[in-house]
């Protein structure tokens, strides 16, 4: 097997591929990036088993600099073999195998001769028997990622809960994520996505690894269509060059729209990055621990943040608000939640909602431009103190 490419090019898709393998890992292959040779085309690919990251450079694309001169297949350890390409003192790269398991790279001066993995010894790729489809714009499935992803679950005790739900019906398609402390949630009318597969009056539930979809918004470009293929237990994301194999979560993901009050006793509108910057400042005096929290005192006069650590100080902070009505309330809670909350909303005015002091607060867009109600939400659960 041999080849030429240029090295900006190899660099950037060896990048990509290398997050799909595995870090920690009792079958060493599944640390390397296999590499098949064909005439029209190279396909590089990483996989942990759990994630899969696949891409495709085609030879007639007289960007990618490719030549082949001879077919074939190679495995090579990923992350060394970045490093290696990444110090390369020319603009094209040479790579030729001298038999399965040793790789030579040249570019120019420089010539290493590495061990490889026997390319036979690679687990295959299982194919998908799609259950559904669909299609939808890089941009708008980026930002319903980014929107809800914040508030998966970090620990693997519950395992549902480290994923972001996808719900598809007749009218809407939702992401939706939860720790059980907080909820992110994101809607898009139907008429937004292109679906196959899903009969009239179906609904759908599939339940993606934050990991995973991590990887994907890295990938995504804005302008692309993304389309995504499910089977029982596997999803596709096929992103132009690059085919994203993600393992669905098993179990029944948690009913979540019954925790979003319907009703709200005090409302307060403020510019996104005034929230943020408070909370990030009062924040100082809360250790980073879930059970840590601030407080926020809403009145009619004026709306306050404030924090006391007994070993450290005290902390205020007048919040400019651009609209208030309803009751008094003084509520406890994790200012993390909150600013990982507020970034993703993107600089717009927010309005926050609470029911008292001791039920969860929401917070929305001020002026959203979407009909459909919470369509973009994020919700957080008070801490209940003892002052």
């Amino acid at each position: 097997m041999e080849f030429k490419i240029k090295k900006s090019v190899l660099t950037k898709v060896l990048n990509n591929v290398q997050r799909g393998t595995a870090s920690k890992t009792t079958t060493d292959i599944l640390e390397g990036i296999k590499i098949d040779v064909y005439k029209d085309r190279l396909i590089f690919i990483g996989s942990d088993s759990n994630l899969t990251i696949q891409a495709k450079l085609e030879t007639t694309n007289l960007e990618h600099g490719i030549t082949v001169i001879e077919t074939g297949s190679m495995v090579v350890k990923g992350r060394f073999f970045i490093e290696i390409i990444r110090k390369l003192p020319g603009e094209e790269v040479t790579i030729r195998t001298k038999d399965k398991v040793l790789v030579q790279i040249v570019s120019e001066q420089a010539d290493f001769t590495i061990n490889a993995y026997d390319p036979n010894n690679y687990p295959s790729m299982v194919e998908l028997n799609e259950k559904f489809s669909l299609q939808i714009k890089g941009c708008l499935l980026k930002n319903m990622i980014e929107q809800t992803i914040v508030s998966v679950f970090k620990k693997e005790s519950r395992p549902i809960l480290t994923g972001v739900q996808f719900f598809l019906d007749d009218h809407q398609l939702k992401t939706v994520a939860t720790d059980s402390h907080r909820l992110s949630q994101r809607i898009i009318p139907l008429d937004q996505v292109k679906v196959e597969g899903v009969a009239q009056g179906e609904s759908i539930s599939v339940v993606v690894p934050a990991k995973s979809l991590q990887e994907v918004t890295r990938i995504i470009e804005d302008e692309e269509d993304v389309h995504l293929v499910v089977d029982e237990t596997k999803i596709l994301f096929q992103i132009q060059d690059y085919a994203i194999y993600s393992r669905i979560l098993e179990g029944i993901y948690p009913e979540t729209s019954r925790l979003i009050p319907k009703n709200y006793q005090t409302k307060i509108t403020v510019a996104a990055k005034d929230l943020e910057d408070g909370a990030d400042r009062v924040a100082l005096l809360a250790n980073n621990e879930e059970q840590e929290s601030v407080c926020l005192s809403i009145s009619s006069e004026k709306v306050l943040f404030h924090s006391s650590q007994q070993q450290v100080g005290k902390m205020e902070e007048i919040l400019q608000i651009k609209e208030f009505s309803g009751e008094d309330v003084a509520i406890h809670f994790n200012p993390i939640f909150l600013m990982d909350a507020v970034r993703t909303f993107k600089g717009v005015d927010i309005s926050l909602y609470f029911n008292g002091s001791d039920k969860p607060f929401f917070m929305e867009e001020a002026n959203p431009s979407n009909p459909i109600p919470h369509n973009f939400i994020q919700l957080i659960t008070p801490i209940r103190t003892h002052s």
